[in-house]
């Protein structure tokens, strides 16, 4: 006779499997905090490069630097992605799902806010809050699946972040959303660096 019954069996293997993915989800998340810089320090090239355009009345059209910016950072992300998996060997089901996501992601901000802002169909002031709304689900969803606490959090900041300016309705909300990726990604980001380099020093 078996010595567990095979739905016991099953679900011993789910949470088995339940468990090496949240692990190996949250040592990507925090891999070094390279994308969360990265992604930061462009945001916030692109806010500042915007007041200026606009304090010199400048008619180049905002949506080609935008391009440029998130081009750039989609560049970064698949060089360090490459590199990730150059050093594990393999492709884990964590990382094809973290792809996935951040693929997702990635490809929706650009819809909202650019194809978005110049068929009319979203205004120059809501764009920061619908970012910062995508910015919310997609954090949630990465600290849901990596059972990282913080992480999950983050993205009720985003949230609250982003209701502060759709209340506002105003181009103010770019300021708001620049604080939002100071507060929320640049700064995480370079103590996960900094843990990063931390944690490899030990290693050695």
């Amino acid at each position: 006779m078996d010595e567990f019954p095979v739905g016991q069996t099953s679900a011993q293997d789910d949470l088995a499997l339940i468990r090496r993915l949240m692990m190996d989800s949250r040592r990507l998340l925090v891999d070094s905090g390279r994308q969360y810089v990265i992604w930061s320090v462009l945001a916030l090239l692109g806010i500042a490069l915007k007041y200026l355009l606009d304090a010199l009345e400048n008619p180049f059209p905002a949506a080609w630097m935008w391009l440029f910016l998130i081009a750039t950072g989609a560049f970064f992300t698949w060089l360090l992605g490459r590199r990730s998996r150059r050093e594990t060997g393999a492709v884990t089901f964590a990382q094809r799902i973290l792809t996935a996501i951040q693929t997702g992601w990635g490809a929706g901000i650009p819809i909202l806010t650019l194809i978005g802002y110049y068929t009319g169909a979203i205004a120059s002031w809501a764009i920061p809050p619908v970012v910062a709304t995508t910015f919310g689900s997609a954090c949630y969803i990465l600290g849901v699946l990596s059972d990282n606490r913080w992480f999950r959090n983050t993205a009720f900041a985003w949230w609250a972040g982003a209701v502060v300016m759709f209340l506002m309705r105003n181009e103010h909300t770019i300021l708001v959303i620049a604080a939002l990726f100071i507060i929320l990604q640049l700064i995480p980001g370079l103590i996960l660096r900094r843990r990063w380099k931390a944690a490899l020093a030990d290693d050695s």
